[in-house]
């Protein structure tokens, strides 16, 4: 290699792009299709198996024919911004899917994302020198609710 050449890219860290390349949003769509055949009961498991980042990345492999799984940690990432707001019900340990919460299945994902980003907007509004609001810190234990933390939930 000659100084003025190009070190040439690592195929595994190279960006997709081109006609294979999904979509902005595909991910949280299938994401929201695989949680919903688990709620209606079309996908069942195992007793002590969960729904982890893990086992619905495979899900929307097999669901999209997909030669290659998405990332867990951006199901994972899907999972946390529906925890946010307020659309999802966690199991602490393993992270995972549990439910919807009541709020999710009475207004639904679009609205609740909605309400969540006129709230934030209000916020900046009524002071717009502070600092944007981000998404809050991650609790060890007690931060997102539970079926433990609520015996409702595990009926």
């Amino acid at each position: 290699m000659t100084m003025t050449e190009a070190p040439e890219k690592d195929d595994k860290r190279a960006v997709k792009s081109g006609p294979d390349r999904r979509p902005r949003g595909w991910l949280e769509t299938d994401v929201k299709h695989i949680t919903d055949d688990f709620v209606m009961g079309n996908i069942k498991l195992e007793d002590g198996e969960f729904l982890t980042p893990h086992r619905v990345s495979k899900l929307v492999q097999k669901f999209d024919c997909l030669d290659e799984a998405p990332s867990t940690g951006a199901v994972a990432a899907v999972f946390q911004r529906w925890i946010d707001v307020g659309f999802m019900v966690a199991n602490d340990k393993p992270f995972a899917f549990l439910d919807y919460t009541e709020e999710g299945r009475a207004q639904g994902l679009t609205a609740m994302k909605a309400a969540r980003r006129t709230e934030k907007a209000e916020l900046r509004k009524a002071d717009p020198n502070a600092k944007k609001p981000g998404r809050p810190k991650k609790v060890q234990s007690g931060g997102t609710e539970t079926a433990t933390d609520n015996p409702e939930m595990s009926s």
